[in-house]
This record gives structure tokens, sequence and C-alpha cells, in this order.
């Protein structure tokens, strides 16, 4: 491969690494320019999801009830209030507040005492005036979730950068090495030549 060809190829590399790097820069910027306003957008669409779930059905008077009704065997009424809300969301709640130890958007005080669920329960049987609750609300300790993982990549990203800088500075220290020497290996050619030329 010509001499010429590989400097420009390396150049090229270089500025491949460069144009990544300004990417990966951009993308960081907006992410913290932008995280208020993509926090505000998930609460509000936490808060809708359960608004959603709040004015489904026409009795949820038992949703809490489930407890009460497997440990007396019974599961008529639990079971009609349960159906009458929207499974989706109602689904999803129950899902959420039970793997992530919540309940609500900001708290217990999101559902209303007669329906809160038994998802938002420390304990399997909880109800009525002796049941307790988790008190972190699911926006919480999700936005906690997100920022720990995005820490993470946040330093992997940070990584990655600063190889690339060192690849990009290597790359152009490289190429200038390999026309430097180029040159060098013309001018002692071209001195070599004209020596022999002034011989003859």
């Amino acid at each position: 491969m010509p001499v010429v060809l590989t400097v420009v190829l390396l150049f090229q590399f270089a500025g491949l690494l460069l144009a990544v790097f300004i990417m990966e820069l951009t993308v960081g910027i907006c992410a913290a320019v932008f995280k208020t306003d993509y926090k505000v957008a998930f609460k509000e669409s936490l808060s809708e999801s359960l608004r959603h779930v709040l004015s489904s059905g026409k009795d949820r008077s038992n949703y809490y009830d489930v407890a009460r009704d497997r440990t007396t065997g019974g599961a008529g009424q639990y079971g009609t209030a349960y159906d009458a809300i929207d499974g989706r969301d109602k689904n999803y709640w129950d899902v959420l507040q039970r793997q992530f130890k919540c309940c609500g958007v900001d708290g217990p005080k999101d559902w209303p005492d007669n329906i809160r669920p038994i998802s938002c329960c420390l304990d399997k049987f909880c109800w009525g005036d002796t049941a307790v609750y988790h008190q972190v609300g699911c926006y919480d300790t999700l936005v906690e979730k997100i920022h720990m993982s995005t820490s993470i990549l946040v330093y992997v990203g940070i990584g990655i950068a600063f190889v690339e800088i060192i690849g990009i500075f290597i790359t152009c220290w490289l190429a200038n090495a390999i026309r430097n020497d180029d040159d060098e290996i013309v001018k002692i050619h071209n001195g070599h030549h004209l020596h022999t030329h002034s011989e003859t």
C-alpha cells in the first residue's frame, strides 16, 4: 500500500473517532439538560396510570381485601371488585409495588384507604386499621434505580471516550510519523541520486 494512502486512511480513522466522540458528547449534554423534563414526564405517566386504575370499574371497595378473603377461604366479593378494575394498569401497579416495595406514585396516600391494594403491604396478610404499607412512592424508588444504572453507564461512557481520545492522538501521531519518515526517505533517495549523478 502506498505511504500516502496509508496516511490518508489513518487520518480518516482519526476523523471517524472524533465524530463518534462528538456524538457521544452531544448525547450526554442533551441528557443532562433535559433530565428534569424526562423526570416530569415520567412522573406524569405514572400519575396518569394510577388515575386510570382509580377511575376503572364500578365497585372497587374491596380491592385490598384479598388477604382477608384468602385466609377465610372466600373470594366472591373480592373477585368481583378486582375484575372491575382495568386489568393491564392494575397488574402493572401490582407488579411494580411488589417488586420495588413501594406504594403509589409518591406514597400510600395516593391510594384511597378503601381501595389500597395489598401489593402496597409490608406483610402478605394485611387489611384494615392494622395494615402497614410501604411508605416510599414508586416514583422516587424508580428514579433512584434509574440513577444508579445511568451512573454506571456514565462511567463506562467516560472510559470509552478516554480510549477514543487516546486513539485519536495515537492515530494522528502515527500518520505524521509515517509521513515524516517517508519524506526523509525521499530526501535521502534524492540526495543519493544527485550524488551518484554528479560522480558520473
